[in-house]
């Protein structure tokens, strides 16, 4: 029961979420022209190569033993370690955003001063509103963690809205908005925090326990050199497209990918939401066939919710784009349904990414994504030289292929890990199961009036919630069958 409505209470905040994307989104293609647009992606996309290279893998690594922290009373002195940490990432950006802007590698149409306190605080108090919020997540105080993500979004969404509307309509200021609402919401968290986990906090006599060790270096640092290829595959290619199509051309596949990411984003945290906190504390003191049995778990609870939610996003597509954004982009609905094919292979790839870290075998996970980068490179390089097969579609139709290939490089390597199929007949029968859903890119078409699309799209989706409740219940009897 409790399970139940602690699942409600996640799609609930989930939903008032999406309904605060939605209005975000939409002021953001109404206030800012494309251009801006596009120079918003451009500056999230190196944000993006800081948070994933040089802080996800440091994350990483305190998902995997913050529970075994919390049983030592050792929270507080590691937490006082990461906060050095942040600091100096945050001072490492200074000079490397220098050497961008002094080579001209990069055109961010900001003063590079500006850029840099930007970056800077970004990295630091951004980073560290997100930390302190997954704790709440991990420790399953959700209501916490709900509450937090929405007033920041909140608090963000009007700021953003002050500053173009009032001080410049420029990419900067939308961007400088939202980092002041998670600033303000840091604050909130902090003060939750120090209620919530001061039992933590006292130092344990005789620890000599350290964030900065060989330990923590040897798990992190293929993490740092997998991510490189991740952000590559992720987010490189916008600079790409900026220097051969311009940065308008970069706001609209900007806008169109990033709705389906937004959309999947909105899945993929409940996903993380409701089963991270039960796979990370199965962890410590586990053995191997029990971490395998809870990968296995994760993997087939996840996919089961990931793929017909991606049909959703594709066949819903022409309605997304006619309510969520500003009529000069009612063109980028194929880029949301590109956008949601490899949103699906990234999110499934991060599945079989996580068993290594399960496993602190993190060097494992550096091949998959370096074969994927290296095709993309590949791919992006050939359509430089023969241009004719250069298009933003073609750019597109790539990120897909390569985002599946890097999800079978990924199960290969599961398998070789845990010697551990992948359920692959389950996922033909999801896939086979979702297969009605995609029946609505036959007859949906922005042109069509609000109403057309708005009813499609709710039978579609009440289709693809029942689903994925009925595949959630059957995996909460198998569980407790195998516990019996």
């Amino acid at each position: 029961m409790k399970n139940k409505s602690q699942f409600l209470f996640l799609l609930l905040g989930r939903m008032l979420q999406v309904g605060l994307s939605v209005v975000t989104i939409r002021l953001m293609t109404e206030l800012l022209d494309p251009k801006e647009v596009g120079h918003q992606y451009l500056i999230n996309s190196f944000i993006l190569w800081f948070s994933m290279v040089l802080i996800n893998p440091v994350g990483m690594f305190v998902n995997r033993h913050v529970h075994e922290w919390s049983k030592k009373l050792i929270l507080g002195p590691m937490m006082r370690e990461l906060t050095l940490y942040f600091i100096l990432i945050a001072s490492l950006s200074v000079p490397i955003l220098f050497a961008l802007q002094y080579f001209s590698l990069v055109d961010f149409q900001i003063s590079t001063w500006i850029l840099v306190l930007y970056f800077f605080i970004y990295i630091f108090l951004s980073t560290w509103f997100q930390t302190l919020t997954s704790f709440f997540n991990l420790f399953q105080w959700q209501r916490h963690f709900v509450f937090l993500n929405l007033f920041s979004q909140f608090s963000g969404l009007v700021l953003a809205t002050l500053a173009v509307k009032f001080y410049n309509p420029s990419a900067f200021s939308w961007l400088f908005g939202l980092l002041l609402g998670q600033i303000i919401s840091l604050a909130v968290g902090v003060f939750f925090f120090q209620r919530k986990f001061s039992i933590f906090f006292a130092d344990h006599q005789g620890s000599n326990e350290s964030l900065f060790r060989l330990e923590t270096l040897k798990f992190c640092y293929p993490i740092a050199i997998t991510t490189i290829f991740m952000w590559f595959i992720n987010q490189g290619y916008r600079i790409f497209i900026e220097r051969q199509f311009g940065g308008s051309i970069l706001g609209e596949v900007g806008v169109g990918l990033g709705l389906a990411a937004s959309l999947a984003a909105v899945v993929e945290s409940l996903v993380t939401q409701f089963f991270y906190p039960k796979y990370y504390s199965s962890l410590p003191e586990s053995t191997f066939d029990s971490r395998k049995s809870s990968w296995l778990w994760l993997w087939q609870s996840s996919f089961s919710v990931y793929i017909p939610f991606c049909f959703l996003t594709v066949a819903t597509a022409p309605l997304v784009v006619k309510a969520l954004v500003a009529a000069k982009f009612s063109h980028v609905v194929k880029y949301v349904q590109f956008g949601a094919l490899i949103e699906l292979f990234r999110q499934m790839s991060n599945m079989a990414y996580i068993a290594s870290h399960a496993e602190k075998k993190t060097q494992n996970t550096i091949v998959p994504y370096a074969l994927g980068a290296a095709i993309l490179f590949a791919l992006l390089l050939a359509m430089s030289f023969w241009s004719e097969y250069l298009s933003v579609s073609s750019i597109l139709v790539s990120l897909v292929l390569v985002g599946f290939l890097t999800l079978l490089f990924n199960l290969i390597n599961v398998r070789r890990l845990l010697n551990q199929g992948f359920q692959f007949k389950s996922m033909l029968k999801t896939f086979m199961k979702s297969l009605p859903i995609l029946g609505l890119v036959f007859v949906n078409d922005i042109q069509q009036s609000f109403m057309f699309l708005f009813v499609g799209s709710v039978l579609a989706g009440l289709y693809c919630l029942a689903l994925v409740f009925a595949d959630f219940i059957d995996w909460k009897k198998l569980l407790s069958r195998s516990k019996a």
